[in-house]
């Protein structure tokens, strides 16, 4: 699904006439995070993917933030 949505949001830039920036709150490989390592795996095996291409063949920046909680 979220693959869709990027690729819909990113389909809907390019018939725009002014340049746009996508930005997504989640990524391709967020829910790893909600499954085992094993059950994502297979997920990635089945559709063919890797941890290499969902990331740096569908986003041109990626930043990663952390809770202000951590340490406080």
């Amino acid at each position: 699904m979220q693959i869709y949505i990027e690729d819909y949001f990113t389909q809907l830039a390019k018939l725009g006439k002014t340049p746009s920036i996508i930005i997504c709150d989640r990524g391709t490989v967020d829910p790893a995070a909600y499954v085992t390592k094993e059950e994502f795996q297979a997920i990635m095996d089945q559709e063919g993917w890797t941890w290499t291409s969902l990331r740096d063949s569908r986003y041109d920046g990626v930043i990663h933030l952390v809770t202000a909680a951590l340490g406080a």
